[in-house]
């Protein structure tokens, strides 16, 4: 186990230097690889994706339900009355990533209730992180534009939403209801405590691990067949959407 700084230079070491550290087979979470990058995961050992699926190829991969979650957070706060809801997310870049799924997926069930898409209610991040969160719902709060519900794409960028709303005045849930996404643990002793998406990361992390082993046990036998799993998801209501 090692940290790869969430960057695409540590993530291609990781992957150069496996066999290097003797491994017999590595879970490579990717944030800073992409889709251009996937000649790279052709080597001679095995290898599980944790994350989105962005990689062609014969690579197992184990995903995070990112477009499902979300339609079902947006779709949370339309059944709690919200009908002006904004979204925190990444730069939209033209890749596949958790900021651009997780932004289909809003889009979604926005269109699935009706609810036009109002750009004005999309607040992008360059990193997702508590402070760009709390400057996010500063902007909003400050730019005019009429909300009253908040799609934040990670709880880390919720936590930071919720403070930067306190800041303004703003009352969560009875002036803006907010929901994040991971259901990290520290959600639930916030202040009100936060809704979320639960994506099961035990399941996800057991089935990559499974995968692992299973390809570590073949010894390079079915190699033509690659395993997708995509993980269960549920949403966790908490006082920040009325819960």
């Amino acid at each position: 186990m090692e940290q790869t700084g969430a960057s695409r230079e540590g993530e291609l070491a990781a992957l150069a230097l496996s066999r290097n550290r003797l491994y017999d087979g590595l879970i490579l979470s990717t944030v800073g690889l992409g889709p251009a990058d996937t000649d790279l995961l052709k080597v001679d050992f095995p290898v599980v994706i944790l994350g989105e699926r962005i990689f062609d190829g014969l690579v197992d991969h184990v995903a995070m339900p990112n477009v499902e979650g979300a339609r079902a957070a947006t779709a949370h706060l339309i059944e709690r009355g919200c009908r002006r809801i904004a979204v925190v997310d990444g730069p939209q870049r033209g890749e596949v990533d958790v900021s651009s799924l997780r932004h289909d997926g809003y889009r979604e069930a926005l269109e699935d209730a009706g609810l036009p898409f109002d750009p004005e209610l999309v607040v992008p991040i360059d990193a997702l992180t508590m402070e760009t969160g709390a400057a996010a719902a500063r902007r909003l709060a400050g730019s005019g534009v009429a909300f009253d519900g908040v799609f934040c794409v990670t709880d880390t960028v919720a936590t930071g939403t919720l403070r930067g709303l306190a800041d303004c005045g703003i009352r969560v849930p009875q002036d803006v209801k907010v929901i994040g996404f991971d259901n990290i643990a520290e959600g639930a002793y916030l202040v009100p405590s936060l809704s979320s998406v639960d994506p099961d990361h035990a399941l996800m992390a057991g089935t990559a691990v499974g995968f692992l082993a299973k390809r570590i046990a073949e010894n390079g036998k079915n190699k033509q067949v690659a395993r997708e799993f995509i993980s269960r998801f549920s949403v966790v209501a908490r006082e920040s959407t009325g819960g």
